[in-house]
């Protein structure tokens, strides 16, 4: 259940605005992993029940296997999780894409973290540069793999009630690999993201 965005019309769009330069540039180096043109369409931004987000997962994933990675991660005083989602399906063709073997767990969580890092990385140097702060970063976790999407516990990822997302989807122009990628702020950071957003408004 979508719930009233806690963002006036300036400050969301200049959340869409530093979003979508960051995501875009991150698609770029999606790009040169995937060796294939990534289609990038406008980031959704959207204030949820926390508790919903397992809905939005199971859309996401299409009720099919997949993998969840993330990383907690703040600019300034202002805390966020980038989050991952992708398929097995499009792992194991980017694992053919980019000439890796999967023969075991840990060639699969490893690849998965590599194509975290590598949208990651580029997205948050681009927040931060826009910001004029650094984004730091703690280590990727993650947090399942191989499992259905009704089946994982969101709770691991959101421990407030409600959340703003900031949500794209990544896909190849041969639609043989997608992934999601959400920046997932908390609501007890919501007043301090609003001032953030006001500094570079003013």
């Amino acid at each position: 259940m979508s719930v009233s965005l806690p963002l006036n019309e300036e400050q969301r769009d200049c959340l869409q605005e530093l979003t979508n330069v960051a995501m875009g540039a991150a698609a770029e180096s999606l790009a040169e992993l995937t060796q294939s043109f990534v289609e990038l369409p406008i980031p959704v931004i959207r204030c949820v029940a926390s508790s919903d987000l397992v809905s939005s997962f199971d859309e996401i994933a299409d009720n099919l296997p997949a993998c969840v990675i993330s990383q907690n991660c703040s600019v300034g005083d202002v805390f966020f999780r980038g989050l991952m989602i992708v398929g097995d399906e499009s792992i194991n063709n980017l694992a053919n894409t980019t000439k890796r073997t999967l023969s075991s767990e840990g060639e699969h969580q490893q690849l998965l973290s590599e194509l975290f890092d590598t949208v990651t990385k580029t997205c948050f140097e681009q927040l931060g540069d826009m910001f004029e702060i650094d984004v730091e970063r703690q280590a990727a976790v993650v947090q399942a793999c191989h499992i259905l999407p009704e089946l994982f516990d969101m709770n691991l990822i959101v421990k407030t009630p409600t959340t703003i997302a900031v949500e794209i989807n990544y896909k190849t122009e041969s639609n043989d690999f997608d992934c999601h990628l959400l920046l997932l702020f908390p609501d007890n950071i919501f007043k301090k993201l609003a001032d953030q957003l006001d500094i570079l408004l003013h």
